[in-house]
């Protein structure tokens, strides 16, 4: 049996063991052997259970033997309820036993110092050796609501209904609180995963790929220790149509990996984790609340909607103020009216009315059918895919639940064949959930979403009529021509290198005297800049080495000299002059790329030049790239609105701009075995074309982490 097959069947032997023994079971109140137990006989497991203790023949109700050896038989799962210090033995005594399965509660493993790292390495290694599949250590283990195994460290007294949402969390008190599941989503499995010594997230979600109660994952992760196999296992899951959605802690914690120049300083380790969902289309949140929120929408359609474009309905117009605000803030674009929408629309509104997104639904009228008539009008209009109506409706009861329901009974969308996706958000998530009106919605076929900020943030990230997809990462791919040799390149043969990659790089000639620079002036007939250079040399500014703007002989002849005379100074292998045409103005970008080890390139863009320190803004994304991504990038944020003109200055090329991105992370991709970072400050997108004046590479070194994308 392959690795991985024998990873999905012990996993599978923890969620549905036909026989379970747990060792260190006790009477002690709080102990988590004794806990165990309880979890178990009370939620349902109904298959053989052993209780392991040296003095005891019985624990809590279950037979009890003194160690795994007296056991007859073997066991699908054993839980080790015991201390750090005795786990090893444990285990070993537990695979000798023919154990197929394994929880560690313990901490003070790789959450501890020196001994316990190197204690958890050797948990790691013995049950790699036997082809066990091991959860935690630090964890509190897995359940499953369906089986009734509920392998769990503390007592539960109230879960969760048998559902179709599995988790996957690698913290255990937050696995803990979403199993009592007061979202009502309903839970198939949970797992616990803790320190991740042998299975990892990657390893459970692929187990879940293939579980028939699962129709949606949502996991709580803080690091991805094998990101091929999460995004092997991610790519399982969609292919078998279930939907994933995540919340990665530790946002606030900048990374550790650093690259020169600006780049690493613009994109800190959580923009990678952020790229790394992106490119698998996985949704990210940053709290449980809007994760749960996520969770509902996404049992609640499987498909996407069949249109882009969101309508927002309201009661009020302070509500449709705040979702206006609120749907800009989730990056959720809120179209207007379509022309026939709108003059249909005109002939029922007051004069002093009109059409607008977020639509005040009273407009027509406080009353059942003006609502009807407003929602019907937005549900019916090609602009819209989806239609959001926000109300306000506590739990209990009161305020706008009783008019709403109203409003929504005899089928709110009166057009049989309307494909309109219907979403109804309760204004305040603290008002609680209104059953009435969650179940009216799923009736109506649709959802009930708590919290507006919520929401429209769920509405956005996973309502994308058609997603992009990523580009493939081709395991095949040469490496860019020439960049073996990039150490012992000249500038010139740098800039070839990377045009015949497709990066726009300017003109950029070898002068070996001022005679020749001298040439290069008239030639090409406008401004040059020199440049002083050497393979070793990353600041050249700071060494006075560029010189820009030389328009007569003389001042040419007097730049050549003094950068002679400075890389005399500095005593640089290998150092030259290089002449280039003084690129002509526009907008400056930075764009650069990071090698993350596991992940693989990202790419970074931002404002560049002056604006790169004083507009902290980039963004990043896995390469490759897509031509719409790259559309995307230079249409959105400050990058789009720069590109679109500002303050007299522009419009810019944005196709030019798009392709010299796609064409980075191609080379990126490329280039993903030989170079740690490569950066351009700045590509100037002019209102024709786009040139890159610079290139800073660093090479990997013998000693660098090897990438382990394909």
């Amino acid at each position: 049996m392959r690795a991985g097959d024998r990873m999905r069947s012990g996993i599978g032997a923890l969620l549905d063991p036909r026989s379970v023994a747990v060792v260190g079971a006790s009477d002690r109140e709080g102990s988590f052997g004794g806990e165990c137990l309880d979890n178990l006989r009370a939620h349902g497991y109904r298959h053989e259970l052993m209780a392991v203790h040296p003095r005891h023949t019985e624990v809590r109700g279950v037979d009890c033997v003194p160690s795994l050896e007296a056991c007859q038989g073997e066991f699908d799962a054993v839980v080790l309820a015991v201390g750090a210090g005795r786990v090893l033995d444990t285990l070993k005594q537990a695979i000798a036993a023919g154990a197929r399965s394994a929880i560690v509660f313990a901490s003070g493993f790789g959450d501890g110092g020196a001994e316990g790292k190197a204690q958890e390495t050797e948990l790691a290694r013995i049950a790699s050796n036997a082809g066990m599949a091991v959860v935690g250590p630090n964890c509190l283990g897995t359940m499953n609501r369906h089986t009734g195994a509920t392998l769990w460290g503390t007592y539960m007294k109230r879960l969760g209904a048998p559902g179709p949402v599995s988790i996957i969390a690698q913290s255990g008190s937050v696995a803990q609180m979403l199993s009592i599941d007061d979202r009502g989503l309903g839970i198939a499995s949970i797992l616990s995963t803790g320190n991740e010594a042998v299975v990892t997230s990657a390893h459970a979600l692929n187990h879940l790929a293939d579980d028939p109660f699962t129709e949606v994952v949502l996991l709580f992760i803080e690091t991805i220790r094998d990101p091929a196999a999460f995004e092997a296992a991610a790519e399982r899951v969609r292919a078998n149509g279930k939907r994933l959605a995540v919340v990665r802690n530790g946002r606030s914690v900048t990374g550790s990996a650093t690259i020169a120049g600006h780049t690493g300083g613009l994109a800190g380790d959580d923009a990678v984790y952020s790229a790394f969902f992106e490119r698998l289309s996985i949704p990210r949140f940053n709290d449980i609340d809007t994760l749960l929120e996520a969770g509902a929408y996404l049992l609640a359609f499987e498909d996407p909607p069949a249109r882009s474009g969101v309508g927002v309905m309201t009661l009020s117009g302070g509500e449709a103020g705040l979702a206006a605000d609120l749907a800009d803030d989730a990056r959720l674009e809120l179209p207007p009216f379509s022309d026939e929408g709108a003059t249909s629309l005109n002939e029922l509104l007051p004069d002093f009315r009109s059409p607008n997104n977020p639509m005040d639904g009273i407009t027509v009228g406080f009353d059942v059918e003006g609502v009807r008539t407003v929602c019907d009008a937005m549900a019916g209009d090609t602009a819209f895919g989806t239609v959001a109506m926000v109300f306000g409706a506590p739990a209990a009861g009161g305020h706008d639940d009783a008019f709403v329901l109203d409003v929504m009974q005899d089928g709110l969308l009166t057009e049989p064949d309307n494909d309109t996706r219907l979403v109804i958000v309760n204004t305040v998530a603290a008002l609680g959930r209104n059953a009435q009106l969650e179940r009216r919605a799923r009736e109506l076929g649709g959802v009930m979403l708590q919290g507006l900020r919520a929401g429209l943030e769920v509405i956005s990230k996973c309502g994308d009529a058609a997603p992009p997809a990523a580009m493939p990462r081709l395991a095949d791919v040469a490496a860019p021509a020439g960049l073996a040799s990039w150490d012992g390149l000249d500038e010139a043969a740098r800039f070839e290198v990377m045009n015949r990659a497709g990066v726009p790089m300017v003109e950029c000639r070898l002068v070996g005297d001022r005679a020749e620079a001298v040439t290069a002036l008239h030639q090409w007939g406008r401004p040059i800049v020199l440049k002083g250079c050497a393979p070793d040399l990353a600041h050249k500014t700071e060494h006075g080495l560029v010189k820009t703007n030389l328009t007569e002989a003389v001042a040419v002849e007097a730049a050549f000299n003094d950068i002679v005379a400075v890389l005399g100074e500095l005593n640089l292998a290998g150092s030259h002059v290089v002449a280039q045409p003084m690129a002509r103005g526009g907008l400056e970008l930075i764009v650069g790329v990071r090698n993350e080890p596991g992940f693989g390139p990202m790419l970074v863009v931002g404002p560049g030049g002056v604006l790169v320190d004083l507009i902290s803004e980039a963004s990043i994304h896995a390469a490759p790239i897509s031509e719409d991504t790259a559309a995307e990038i230079v249409s959105t944020g400050r990058i789009g609105r720069l590109i679109d003109g500002y303050r007299g200055a522009g419009p810019f090329d944005r196709d030019a701009a798009a392709r010299a991105l796609v064409a980075m992370s191609e080379f990126a991709w490329a280039a993903r075995h030989h170079i740690s970072f490569a950066e351009i400050n700045p590509l100037i997108v002019h209102a024709d074309g786009a040139s890159a004046v610079d290139i800073a590479l660093s090479r990997r070194g013998p000693t660098s982490q090897p990438d382990v994308q394909p």
